[in-house]
């Protein structure tokens, strides 16, 4: 089984970029507004498109751009998430077929932590999409697994 190990900031394997599965015929760039609907809440979230903008994901930034960001696979898909070069806590959405299927909430940095020994997350099962808002974000806005996705 391949297993790709995206992380907020860097993808360690090679990911299709592509789109959620409902929309999976309009394509994105990288750093555009996507809107989306989270439990019938709104939000603008930067897309993460190609391998390399998932590669980066947050690293290096101090603050989340717009909402938060999304990344886009296309297919459902075994993924894990590290914080390598992460500054600020987020929480990781894990989406899949527009249905939230794990939510990791409150994920920290790990400064001057080895790669190798970096915390790995993981949603529990494949998913074609994730989401990252600001730490704290999922209970502010009472997201919960199994709540509904949509791109508008």
């Amino acid at each position: 089984m391949k297993i790709i190990v995206l992380i907020a900031p860097f993808l360690i394997f090679t990911a299709c970029a592509a789109n959620v599965s409902q929309t999976a015929k309009k394509a994105y760039a990288d750093g555009s507004v996507i809107g989306v609907e989270i439990a019938g809440k709104k939000f603008n979230l930067a897309a993460a498109a190609t391998a390399h903008a998932k590669a980066k994901g947050l690293s290096g930034r101090d603050k989340m751009p717009s909402d938060g960001m999304i990344f886009l696979f296309g297919e459902p898909q075994p993924l894990s998430f590290w914080m390598k070069d992460m500054r600020f806590p987020i929480d990781i959405i894990w989406i899949n077929g527009g249905k939230i299927v794990s939510i990791t909430e409150n994920a920290v940095p790990e400064p001057g932590v080895k790669d190798e020994d970096l915390k790995r997350y993981f949603p529990g099962s494949s998913a074609d999409t994730v989401i990252e808002l600001n730490a704290g974000d999922c209970g502010k806005y009472k997201i919960k697994a199994g709540d509904t996705f949509a791109i508008k």
